[in-house]
């Protein structure tokens, strides 16, 4: 089972690889989040895999200006290993947002 299983079986509406356009201080960019999430009202974003932290770490904080509650990233043996747990973790801490 995935993260994407896990977050189906869990009942929460989600779209799989979202881009989004970004206006940032280099110019117009597109972001592509790995899962956009709705849980309780609240939107948050769950990365699987970050590849270059310090620029994931730039759009982040862009997207959560933009409304975004919560944005998580988790490497990708962890997604594996245990997907129910990512999921769990994730709802945990959107719904605390």
């Amino acid at each position: 089972m995935n993260v994407a299983e896990a977050r189906a079986s869990a009942g929460v509406l989600f779209f799989p690889k979202v881009t989004a356009r970004l206006t940032t201080p280099d110019g117009k960019q597109n972001q592509d989040s790995h899962f956009l999430i709705c849980y309780q009202g609240k939107l948050g974003i769950l990365v699987v895999d970050v590849e270059d932290a310090a620029l994931e770490a730039a759009t982040d904080g862009i997207l959560q200006s933009q409304g975004i509650r919560h944005i998580q990233h988790y490497d990708v043996t962890e997604c594996t290993a245990e997907p129910h747990g990512v999921v769990l973790e994730f709802l945990q801490l959107l719904s605390q947002a």
